[in-house]
């Protein structure tokens, strides 16, 4: 009985390790869905675990909030999302999630030390977002979820507040790549080098190049 047992749990280890490396083998298939040079701005290092000596690089980019001045996120745009709220009085603990597709766009500039990669737009079908935003090497279109959510402003009070993530914010770093990486410690200050990256099929990425950008002269 503890062989058979030892027997199902290899084959269910083998199946998934299959499983994965087939997903990676079909997003990698074909011509990449985009391909973008970001920099330590948009990916910087990824904090790991102490023992842990994989690299990893987090996808950093700027957020509209709902109910600013002059932002998509209005309530026209969570509507088109699917997201459906009550007028008036909000009911306590009110929390909604939908899952849909983020378009991050690459700036030219941005301001020092932020981030040029800002979510620009939202939706829930992949290729109509990519039929309006066809420039494949300064638009991401990438999985993400939209939350929203009764917060509190900074006065206190109680309001409709949003949040968006990736689906995909930690980005492995592969061992030929790495070389020039493994030295540097976080740092938020001047970039100190730029990544290629590739979105396919599943729009999900992978690092292609890594390379040092050059330091100004002090």
């Amino acid at each position: 009985m503890k062989r058979i047992g030892l027997f199902l749990a290899i084959m269910l280890v083998i199946v998934i390790n299959l499983t994965v490396l087939a997903g990676v083998w079909y997003n990698r298939s074909g011509p990449p869905e985009a391909v973008v040079t970001l920099t330590e701005r948009e990916l910087p290092l990824w904090s790991t675990q102490e023992g842990d000596s994989g690299i990893a690089l987090r996808t950093a980019y700027r957020r509209p909030e709902f109910g600013e001045d002059e932002t998509w996120l209005d309530r026209a745009k969570l509507e088109e999302l699917g997201f459906d709220y009550p007028d008036g009085e909000v009911a306590h603990n009110f929390h909604l999630i939908r899952t849909l597709f983020l378009v991050l766009e690459l700036e030219n500039e941005a301001e020092e030390s932020k981030s040029r990669l800002v979510a620009m737009d939202a939706g829930i079908d992949a290729e109509e977002l990519r039929r309006s935003y066809g420039d494949r090497a300064r638009y991401i279109i990438a999985p993400g979820v939209v939350r929203l959510f009764l917060g509190r402003d900074d006065e206190g009070e109680e309001k409709l507040r949003t949040h968006m993530n990736l689906r995909t914010s930690s980005i492995h770093v592969p061992k030929a790549h790495a070389g020039y990486l493994a030295g540097l410690e976080e740092d938020d200050q001047t970039p100190r080098y730029a990544v290629t990256l590739r979105y396919g099929r599943r729009l999900e990425p992978w690092v292609v190049k890594v390379e040092p950008l050059e330091m100004p002269t002090p």
